[in-house]
């Protein structure tokens, strides 16, 4: 027969590694979810970058050239819709 603080101490016990598990769970559902936003952003600043250069290019090469328009929000999230 088991006396109440170990009683007690047990039901602590369990429910500690229930929250420890779920916690777990929590953790790696957070993780993936920021991996997935870390590489929409990360396209998104590469998507700049490459916008950013070909419009810096058009700049140096002739000012007098139509200059092509990049929509860069269209660009960098027609990935994700």
């Amino acid at each position: 027969r088991m006396t109440v603080p170990a009683a007690v101490f047990a039901l602590q016990r369990v429910l500690f590694l229930q929250l420890r598990s779920w916690m777990n769970a929590q953790a790696v559902g957070a993780l993936v979810g920021l991996g997935q936003q870390a590489t929409a952003l990360l396209a998104g600043i590469s998507a700049m970058a490459v916008t950013m250069s070909k419009l810096n290019s058009t700049k140096r090469t002739s000012k007098n050239k139509t200059k092509q328009k990049i929509d860069f929000f269209t660009v960098s999230h027609n990935q994700y819709l």
